[in-house]
């Protein structure tokens, strides 16, 4: 069995991307605004907006971490 792909078009991810953003904008980074672009993408093939949110923010945290 194959797993179906969910995608929305750039509207429809930006407009979750919005919601979950302003939901949740006091537990997020203030750098979070800087990936948008990213987010959107990962938005627009189907995922949900906390996971995508969670892997940009610990991805993120790994590159700082890596550089220090």
């Amino acid at each position: 069995m194959t797993k179906k792909t969910t995608t929305r078009t750039r509207a429809e991810a930006k407009k979750l991307m919005w919601e979950y953003y302003s939901e949740n904008k006091a537990s997020l980074p203030t750098w979070i605004e800087e990936c948008r672009e990213e987010i959107i993408a990962d938005q627009s093939a189907g995922d949900k907006a906390a996971e995508v949110f969670q892997r940009v923010i610990e991805s993120v945290d790994c590159d700082i971490n890596l550089a220090a």
